[in-house]
Parts: C-alpha cells; structure tokens; sequence
C-alpha cells in the first residue's frame, strides 16, 4: 500500500519563529504561551506532549529547556503539528531572566492508496477540489497563531520584530 504526504510549513518561506523574552519569570512566559497556542488552536489535553524538561538548579541562575508537541487534526486527512522549544535562563531569587521560544509548524496531509488509479483519482481530487480547501486551513491557522503571537506580545512586551 502506498502513502502519499504533503507537507507545508505554515511560516514559510521561513522555517520556524524565534522570539526572545528578557525580564521577570521567564518561566511563566512558557507557561503563558503553552496556555495560549492550547486554547486559540483548540488542542485538548490529549493532544499535546511535553517531550523533554530539564533543569540546571545546581547554581543560581538555573537553566533550563523544555520541548512541546501540539497536534490538530484539521479534517480527515490532515493535521497541524505544532513543535516548541524554550531555552532559558532564570535567577533562582529574583527571578529574572531570559527564554529563547522557537516555534515549528507544519500542516501534513497523509493518503494512502492501493493501486495506480487510487492515486491518480487522488491527484485529481487535489488539484481541483482539496486546495483551495487546504489553503483556507494554513489561512486560519497562520491567523490563530498570529493571534496567539500578538497576546505574548502584550502581556510581556516583546518586540514587534520577530526573527525567522
């Protein structure tokens, strides 16, 4: 049986978002951006994975990263897959610091078929009925992470620009 992916990233022509936040509790950045892509992407508390969380509190400015998984089924085919990874610093007493926020996002679109003529009423299916419908979703979604993307922006005034 054959498999047939498309993937689109939704930041592209660039790979992903990066965005440094500098200031008071670092640490609550991420739990505040978490918080934020889970409720304007909708994803349950069982879509998401907390894949890797380390700690350095051997000193006083401890460091530490983090990297999550979020997951979005769009339709039947189709999924949103969110990767973000935090990289930081933060002083154990005054709680100041610093955290690096990379965000990767992809869109894949998986069919499977078994024979020639599935794929080829698959390809025609594509080109004339599933993208403009596919297109819609990395619309709405460029537009909900945008929006999640201006939040963190207010609630701890980073800057406008972002690098990509």
């Amino acid at each position: 049986m054959g498999k047939w992916r498309i993937a689109d990233d939704l930041f592209a022509p660039h790979k992903d978002i990066d965005m440094v936040y500098t200031g008071a509790e670092p640490w609550k950045m991420v739990n505040q951006a978490n918080s934020l892509i889970r409720q304007y992407f909708e994803i349950s508390g069982t879509r998401w994975t907390q894949k890797d969380v380390r700690w350095d509190v051997t000193d006083v400015v401890r460091t530490f990263f983090t990297e999550l998984d979020f997951k979005r089924d769009e339709d039947g085919f189709t999924s949103l897959l969110i990767n973000v990874r935090y990289q930081g610093r933060q002083h154990a007493e005054t709680k100041q610091g610093t955290v690096r926020m990379i965000i990767y996002a992809q869109l894949q679109t998986d069919f499977e078929y078994n024979n020639p003529l599935v794929k080829l009423a698959l390809m025609v299916y594509m080109n004339y009925f599933y993208k403009a419908h596919r297109l819609a979703m990395l619309k709405r979604n460029e537009e909900r992470m945008n929006m999640t993307l201006n939040d963190l922006r207010q609630e701890f005034n980073l800057p406008e620009k972002i690098s990509r």
